[in-house]
């Protein structure tokens, strides 16, 4: 047998055994008690690929009977394959320390080989280690679990297995390179049976992807379609109602800025193709467009509720960046998100106008109603000055008429009280520092800072 055919045997059973080895790896993340079959994969591996190494030796040398190459790599297959079935019956009790011991006749054997080593009883001692580390490979699984249920793959591997070892016996006693390639195939078989079989369980239970049963008829491609225009938009309809209903019930789901297309169509049981034809004939462009519609009303509310007043808490929408927010808002709602978000501050509407109230009380109201009424009798109309204050801001501000809408520049955060033409107290608005928008005033003449202001008239 020449060297070559030896090196091309070793080097395809270590390539085997270290993709096992890397598949067993990846099946340890799920299991824990696989790990230790990876790291005997492996180190065969290994071992395998260090012998390739002396192909010539193997395929041209005589070793002789029992020759302590031979044994040790006895002793070391069989303490390999036996630690496998161990763990088997008692996963936790693969330790360090444990392992160490379960090892101590092999480094004993190390010890005794380093002070004689020209010892002619040395191959037969090691013969019998190996003998009893065979035995264990059948012997372990049911000695140990006698009420643990042993998978009948098991059993039959750790038969062949230790059948295996007798015939590397036989070939340590009368070597041939061709035996010696035959029993590494053997050995790589069995380890490829054993590997595949025990993950073949685990596979089965993997997390696998949802299957949704499709109710829509089956159409014969051959057979000519039996559908109408009526019934297709119906099925648009449809499956358009299933996903508002979904976007309805799992708000929280699309408000994180990682939930796109693809997100939707694996929640709603639906292809990309479809979701897109069902959105399309309700008016929406693209399903990016549709997730930032929802998210972009969401933003409105949160903003008219006060729960987001400032720019940077807009990313709670559902947005990844303010950037992103920003082009959505203006895109639907055709107003500048910042312009939006001063106008509505925290604080406004009916809270204001209740705290508001209760200072105007406080300080005397109804004292300077009547008498913003005798000023408003003795003041000519347009005239904006007055011999007798009203209550006012605390610091000035600047009020600019836009249309039927007043924009009030403030320096501070203050309250702005107002009041009707007949001097009465109207309401008081919460200004905040920077520019503020009030709409919404009915049609007539308020005092505002000791100003007349008209809204959806003519001043005279």
């Amino acid at each position: 047998m020449t060297k070559t055919t030896v090196l091309l045997s070793f080097a395809a059973a270590a390539t085997i055994h270290l993709v096992l080895c890397i598949v067993a790896t990846v099946f340890a993340h799920y299991r824990v008690k696989y790990l230790a079959l990876a790291w005997i994969l492996g180190i065969c591996a290994a071992v395998l690929t260090v012998v390739g190494c002396f192909s010539e030796s193997v395929a041209e040398g005589q070793p002789g009977v029992l020759h302590p190459a031979m044994m040790w790599m006895l002793l070391i297959g069989t303490f390999l394959q036996s630690i496998y079935t161990f763990g088997f019956s008692m996963p936790g009790f693969l330790q360090w320390e444990r392992m160490v011991r379960y090892a101590s006749p092999i480094i004993v054997l190390g010890v005794v080989h380093a002070l004689f080593p020209d010892a002619w009883w040395l191959g037969l001692l090691s013969l019998l280690v190996g003998v009893g580390y065979i035995a264990n490979i059948y012997l372990l699984p049911r000695r140990l679990a006698k009420k643990t249920p042993i998978p009948h793959y098991l059993e039959g591997y750790t038969f062949f297995m230790a059948l295996s070892y007798a015939f590397y016996i036989y070939v340590s006693l009368h070597y041939s390179p061709i035996l010696l390639c035959i029993f590494v195939l053997c050995f790589t078989l069995l380890n490829c049976f054993l590997v595949f079989l025990t993950l073949k369980s685990l596979a089965q239970h993997l997390p696998q992807p949802g299957l949704y049963e499709k109710n829509e008829t089956q159409v014969d491609e051959k057979s000519e379609p039996q559908t109408t225009d009526d019934d297709f938009n119906e099925r648009n309809l449809a499956r358009y109602q299933v996903i508002e209903r979904w976007m309805a019930a799992n708000k929280s789901a699309w408000m994180d800025f990682t939930f796109n297309r693809e997100c939707l169509c694996r929640e709603v049981g639906l292809n990309r193709q479809l979701v897109l034809q069902c959105l399309r004939s309700q008016g929406h462009n693209n399903i990016h467009e549709y997730l930032m519609l929802y998210r972009v009303k969401e933003l409105k509310c949160l903003i008219e509720r006060g729960e987001i007043t400032q720019l940077s808490e807009c990313v709670d929408a559902g947005f990844g960046v303010v950037k992103t927010a920003k082009a959505c808002f203006k895109k639907i709602e055709g107003v500048a998100l910042e312009d939006f978000l001063e106008g509505h501050r925290k604080g406004g509407g009916i809270k204001a106008a209740l705290v508001g109230i209760m200072i105007m009380l406080c300080c005397g109201g109804a004292v300077a109603s009547s008498q913003v009424q005798q000023l408003a009798q003795q003041t000519p109309k347009g005239d904006v000055s007055q011999k007798r204050k009203m209550s006012n801001s605390a610091f000035p501000v600047q009020i600019t008429k836009m249309g039927n809408a007043l924009k009030i520049q403030s320096d501070h955060n203050q309250i702005l009280p107002i009041y009707t033409q007949s001097g009465a107290f109207y309401m008081v608005m919460r200004l905040t520092k920077g520019t503020n928008f009030l709409s919404g005033l009915p049609r007539g003449r308020y005092f505002i800072n000791n100003r007349i202001v008209s809204i959806g008239i003519e001043s005279e």
